[in-house]
């Protein structure tokens, strides 16, 4: 799952660096991508109270969308990973299972007290934010994150770490999202379209009224 390297010694390096390790853990392929989205549209006739001529758009626009995202491909994000990582360690910590050479040795790099920081460059995205509060009520662990923007991007889930119970909270709000996201986009596309004709259409009749 991953293997632990202590950094060369340089002779410019800051002596609080001189003895680091740095870890590097690859996560395995991402789950399998599935085959339709039946159950997004599905939710979406609910969510639309059946409305006919909403739930058609909004499927038409969800679909588009999801087919552009396709290309991009889900994978497993860096932030997402390291906070599974550090939950399926807790928990064996808890079993007081016997780990691995290699498995122990990041273990080891992840025994901390208190809040986890997680470094990253920029703020999560709204599942990886989503998932540091559902693992942290789960797991009774805590992490450090620098915010969410509250965007969804292609995701997929750690292969570890994660109990089905978060799993399946973290799937339905999910699913929640994107619906809600896909029929507030229809609906303000539709209201767009109808202030433009009515101000087309007073245009119109000033002009006839003036001639």
């Amino acid at each position: 799952m991953g293997c632990c390297h202590r950094l060369p010694h340089f002779e410019a390096c800051p002596p609080h660096l001189q003895d680091c390790t740095a870890t590097l853990v690859i996560l395995s392929a991402p789950l399998p991508q599935p085959s339709n989205h039946q159950f997004l549209l599905n939710a979406i006739d609910k969510a639309t109270g059946w409305n006919q001529a909403l739930s058609r758009s909004a499927k038409g626009f969800l679909l588009s969308k999801l087919a552009s995202a396709e290309g991009a491909g889900c994978h497993v994000h860096a932030e997402a990973g390291l906070m599974a990582l550090d939950a399926h360690l807790a928990l064996r910590r808890l079993q007081s299972t016997r780990l691995a050479a290699d498995v122990q040795k990041i273990a080891t790099v992840f025994e901390h007290v208190g809040s986890l920081p997680i470094g990253i460059t920029k703020k999560c995205c709204w599942a990886c934010f989503r998932l540091a509060q559902l693992l942290t009520s789960d797991i009774r662990s805590d992490f450090l994150l620098p915010g969410s923007h509250g965007v969804i991007y292609p995701w997929s889930p750690p292969p570890f770490g994660v109990s089905p119970k978060v799993l399946s909270i973290l799937r339905d709000e999910l699913m929640g999202r994107v619906v809600q996201w896909a029929t507030e986009q229809v609906d303000y596309i539709d209201a767009s379209r109808q202030s433009s004709s009515r101000f087309q259409h007073a245009v119109i009749s000033k002009a006839t009224w003036w001639n």
